[in-house]
């Protein structure tokens, strides 16, 4: 009788195990023979109660790449939004080297753009002698301007108003090194892409460091590396079709703000504050992914996917990556992670039917 009803228990222990859908029911089990039964009995009926993947189409997926690995170098990075037109879908890369100034402080920011007429990094050499970001030109600044293919007259109507193309960007990375001796390396980097696009113009270390996002690690000959996408409703549009004639267009990420006018710059966006020794040289490197529709990209376009699904799940992953870097967790593990609270938030599919509102 006492066998029949440890059976009976065995039974039941493992029909509740199975709809909790545990994978590890054998940590419920007391000893190997335990383990062992559990495990013959369960068989597939095992199951893990999350989901560490999703489906989207490759337009979304390498719009997610392209911003949490923006340097793996990803073709055909595009947005999975508007009417599927097909585009020409352009990476530009830019590299170069800043320094730490006079102050022990040093950055570089970046105000993405989509066209070579307008600086998009801006950085301290020698000579600074501040302990801020800024993109304002004078001593101490140095500049550099995107490699897109496309200038501002090819969307200014007033330049060329019969080839007027249209622009949008889709994602930027942004990733530094110290390049110095080994004797002085030493100090940290402050590394932020600003959520809901804020400027960084003029961030110190105090305002960069209250943010969740704001990664903060040791500055070394690894590379240090952040990345964003378009995120916006009017970031995911292109520009207008009637041409940019308003210098802002040009920088679609930087709302309103534009700073000089020789040469225009947008507000920045993305970038980091590094300390250490006075002096120190660093590598940085910029990547760009953008699109461009028009008159002067016909033969040069392929093919684009409406995934308005996709387009969200990548927005709400590489939006949840930057925080959990900054606390400390792994990037693999973050994006991991990531990846499936979104896989469960969009399979908890609730039916609502109008008798519970009544």
């Amino acid at each position: 009788m006492a066998k029949k009803s440890r059976s009976q228990r065995l039974v039941r222990d493992i029909r509740q195990v199975a709809r909790r859908g545990v994978v590890g029911a054998a940590l419920l089990a007391r000893d190997r023979k335990t383990r062992k039964r559990y495990k013959k009995k369960l068989g597939s009926r095992l199951s893990p109660k999350s989901s560490t993947s999703f489906t989207m189409e490759r337009c979304s997926a390498n719009l997610l790449k392209a911003a949490l690995d923006p340097f793996a170098m990803i073709d055909d990075v595009c947005i999975p939004y508007g009417n599927g037109r097909p585009s020409q879908k352009i990476r530009s890369l830019q590299r170069g080297s800043g320094f730490i100034g006079t102050s022990g402080i040093g950055y570089i920011c970046v105000s993405p753009s989509c066209t070579t007429d307008n600086r998009l990094v801006s950085f301290s050499t020698e000579n600074y002698a501040g302990s801020t970001m800024t993109v304002i030109a004078g001593t101490g600044v140095g500049s550099s301007v995107t490699t897109t293919g496309y200038g501002a007259s090819y969307f200014d109507p007033a330049a060329a108003p019969y080839v007027i193309n249209q622009f949008r960007l889709c994602a930027v990375g942004l990733r530094i090194k110290y390049t110095g001796t080994e004797l002085n390396k030493s100090g940290q980097v402050y590394a932020l892409s600003t959520p809901d696009r804020l400027s960084m113009q003029n961030y110190g270390l105090t305002d960069i460091s209250k943010f969740a996002e704001c990664q903060i690690s040791n500055f070394g000959r690894g590379w240090t590396t952040i990345g964003c996408l378009a995120q916006e409703d009017n970031e995911w549009d292109y520009s207008p079709a009637e041409g940019c004639a308003d210098t802002k267009f040009y920088y679609p990420w930087s709302g309103n703000l534009t700073y000089g006018t020789t040469p225009i710059v947008g507000a920045p966006v993305m970038g980091m504050l590094i300390t250490g020794v006075i002096g120190q040289p660093f590598a940085w490197e910029v990547v760009s992914y953008s699109e461009v529709i028009g008159p002067s990209v016909q033969g040069l376009t392929s093919r684009n996917a409406v995934d308005i699904d996709g387009l969200g799940k990548a927005v709400s992953v590489a939006s949840k990556v930057p925080a959990m870097i900054a606390s400390g967790v792994s990037r693999a593990k973050a994006i991991a992670e990531s990846i499936a609270e979104v896989a469960n938030m969009t399979n908890s599919i609730v039916g609502v039917t109008a008798s519970m509102f009544s």
